[in-house]
């Protein structure tokens, strides 16, 4: 099987959760036997790096990069806002040379067109076209939920109205483009849920992130926290900020040696600095996430909004790592608190979830296990893979 798959980034390093999931599904496609071909933009945000080592671990996996800036400008915005009706997230990514790119991709016989963000979706007439190819989305989240709650939790007013906006624009776009697909393929249940309930006809199957299991475990008894995440994501900024506030002092007062240990790309310069209080050490990018997180023995997942699947949580579910997180980190997975993680829903329960982990180390095992047993039994990416390109291959005659 022949497939094209469009990506608005350039997923290498796999240093965020969105690079992982791309990354993962077009090695676990060529893993599996399908030719893929990965159309990325290079941007400001992903630029492209070498492609050598890749070509040869996976000789089927042949990218290609065009150059995008799609930067986020006042100018921009502001022109957005006065002479356009689409989200400025969208209208980042139009770019006349991978309209081109994707033209000449097509001029090879493919089946499937595989878009894996709700930005790219606008390059669904040109694929029509010129190519038969059944096109599938793969939403990684659902946008407009990630921006309303993120509105609702905003208290300054000018933000708010922003929010506002930028909220009715991806839900009239989302409602547009909604069907323009043959085949949806979304990251988890809860998103099809939501997207079913905004108007989705398509056929359908739920396809999360793929983790590859062999690594063995490391050790979750370290009495150390963790947290690891795209820092220019507003979702992470807002989750981090609350927790250094509202959650790190208190801990920190019962436990003063501890530290919190921090990794993300491009950190604004106001959350740097709020990164420099006591028992915090930040490390900036780094160019390998799981090996970064085997480090410690506690992973805290403090997200307030967002949507989609939380990947982190699922490679530290996979290192056997105990984790902490929100109703919002733990949404879209099979998990239960108290049997695979810990679930907190305010400051008051997060602190004193994570005292008791520290206070008790070795009562945690049965977490660190079925955690892990849980990621082996229902995430394994050559099982997804699989059921992915059988899923495909059911609809091609569609």
């Amino acid at each position: 099987m022949r497939i094209l798959l469009l990506t608005h980034r350039y997923p290498y390093p796999v240093n965020d959760g969105g690079s992982a999931a791309v990354v993962s599904m077009a090695e676990s496609l060529v893993e599996q036997g399908a030719q893929v071909t990965m159309l990325a933009m290079s941007t400001a945000k992903h630029p492209a790096g070498s492609l050598e080592n890749k070509h040869q671990q996976f000789p089927l996996l042949n990218i290609i990069c065009v150059d995008v800036p799609a930067r986020i400008t006042i100018a921009g915005a502001i022109r957005n806002l006065l002479f356009s009706s689409l989200p400025y997230h969208v209208v980042r990514y139009a770019s006349a040379g991978y309209r081109k790119a994707i033209i000449r991709c097509l001029s090879e016989q493919i089946d499937i067109v595989q878009i894996e963000s709700l930005y790219l979706l606008g390059y669904v007439p040109l694929i029509r076209r010129f190519s038969k190819a059944k096109i599938v989305f793969r939403p990684h989240n659902f946008e407009s939920e990630i921006w309303m709650r993120l509105l609702a939790n905003e208290q300054n007013t000018f933000k708010r109205a922003a929010l506002d906006l930028l909220v009715k624009r991806l839900w009239r776009y989302e409602k547009r483009i909604m069907n323009t697909y043959d085949l949806l393929v979304p990251i988890s249940s809860h998103d099809l849920r939501s997207m079913t309930e905004a108007g989705n006809i398509r056929p359908a199957v739920v396809i999360p992130y793929g983790i590859t299991c062999h690594r063995s475990p490391s050790d979750y008894i370290k009495n150390n926290l963790c947290f690891i995440g795209a820092l220019d994501w507003y979702p992470n900024q807002e989750g981090l900020l609350w927790f250094i506030e509202k959650v790190w002092p208190w801990v920190l007062d019962k436990f003063p040696d501890l530290l919190l240990h921090v990794a993300g790309r491009n950190c604004p310069l106001w959350l740097i600095q709020k990164l420099q209080g006591k028992g915090i050490v930040f490390y900036g990018q780094v160019d390998d996430g799981n090996e970064f997180i085997n480090n410690f023995g506690i992973m805290i997942v403090p997200l307030l909004s967002g949507s989609g699947i939380r990947i982190r949580i699922l490679d530290g579910l996979a290192a056997g790592k105990i984790i902490v997180t929100t109703p919002v980190g733990a949404e879209g997975l099979p998990v239960v608190h108290g049997k695979h993680l810990l679930i907190a829903a305010d400051s008051d329960s997060f602190v004193t979830g994570l005292c008791n982990v520290l206070q008790n180390p070795q009562d945690c095992k049965s977490l660190s296990l079925n955690g892990r047993k849980l990621v082996m039994e229902q995430f394994e990416r050559k099982s997804l893979a699989a059921k992915l390109l059988n899923f495909y291959q059911t609809h091609l005659s569609d």
